[in-house]
């Protein structure tokens, strides 16, 4: 199983730290200096400079299919055989948004579906994919990564931007690095090689989530949630889970390795945890300079990495993710990037 395509479809407006502290005082009460003082130190820790969102005339369905078009140009639609959604950004119950896009772009796969497993959702998509492989199956697979959070009528925008209370700010910073992106990535299928951990930690399901505004028929009496269709992403909760595990597991896998690796969006809080690895890693992340690009920030990473020449050839390459429900995984990926 093999990368060999990766199109990434951008937004035009670069939205700065500055700019997202105008939005926060023009939907919050005057922020106190206290609570100013406090985002500044958030975006200094992450290493959160700036992001891209779509202006207000570009639809996120013209970015993709920009995308869709570079992509196709390289590969002959009868050769796809599997399409995965596996955005966080959903904008059906039904059908599947892989039927719609292939309906739209005359692909007729084999299967065509759509997965939901927060940030991680990418990765989970070649999991899925390296399934199909031990079954045998041949040609490609494509995955699309939409994430489009940002528009005034969006699930995000602007309730992140509404700041009254240092409550509401703990779970509300994380929002405030998201950036817009979609990516197309096609996989060809072969014998399964390439190594994969996941831990699932589902007593912290609740620290990260986006409700829809029934989410109460399915789970109530929540400590964590606070309004619908709002991003909550208790961090410092989310990390006494997670942190720990995650550095027990990339240790694990990856001792004594010099690697490429991958982060989902990576920040530089991971920098003060280096003491602790049993490897070597070179940090192949642009998370400075696009945020939080939740399913497409780790294809983003690649292609950007693969434009610049910053991947180290002579190093493996794997992807890591720690996301929401709580989950992590460490993944390695066999690139074959095409450079045309």
């Amino acid at each position: 199983m093999r990368i060999e395509r990766i199109e990434v479809g951008l937004p035009t407006s670069l939205i700065s730290n500055a700019d997202v502290f105008e939005l926060l005082n023009a939907n919050s009460k005057k922020l106190p200096s206290s609570m100013q003082e406090e985002i500044e130190s958030f975006f200094d820790a992450s290493g959160a400079v700036q992001r891209f969102w779509r202006a207000t005339d570009r639809e996120p369905q013209h970015v993709l299919q920009e995308a869709a078009a570079r992509m196709f140009r390289h590969i002959d639609r009868r050769d796809i055989k599997i399409v995965i959604y596996c955005s966080a950004s959903k904008y059906f119950a039904e059908p599947a948004h892989a039927s719609i896009f292939c309906g739209i772009n005359n692909v007729a796969p084999e299967y065509a579906f759509d997965i939901s497993d927060g940030c991680m959702g990418w990765l989970t998509s070649l999991n899925i994919i390296e399934k199909f492989c031990l079954n045998k199956q041949e040609g490609y697979a494509l995955i699309i990564s939409h994430e489009f959070p940002m528009g005034r009528n969006g699930a995000v925008y602007p309730k992140c931007f509404n700041i009254s209370s240092h409550t509401q700010l703990k779970y509300k910073l994380p929002a405030l690095t998201l950036g817009e992106a979609c990516t197309l990535t096609l996989v060809k299928m072969d014998a399964p090689s390439t190594q994969c951990i996941r831990v699932e930690l589902p007593s912290g399901a609740e620290l990260c989530t986006v409700p829809y505004r029934n989410y109460n028929n399915f789970l109530w009496n929540s400590s964590f949630i606070f309004d619908e269709e709002e991003f909550h992403a208790h961090y410092n909760e989310m990390s006494k889970v997670a942190a720990l595990k995650s550095i027990s597991i990339l240790n694990k896998s990856l001792k004594g390795k010099r690697i490429n690796l991958v982060p989902h969006s990576y920040t530089r809080s991971f920098e003060k945890l280096s003491d602790l690895l049993s490897f070597h890693p070179k940090i192949v992340n642009y998370f400075g300079e696009y945020g939080n690009t939740a399913t497409s920030s780790i294809p983003l990473n690649i292609e950007i990495a693969r434009r610049r020449g910053a991947l180290d050839h002579s190093r493996p390459t794997y992807a890591w993710c720690a996301s929401a429900g709580i989950k992590v995984c460490i993944a390695e990926l066999k690139l074959n990037l095409s450079i045309n």
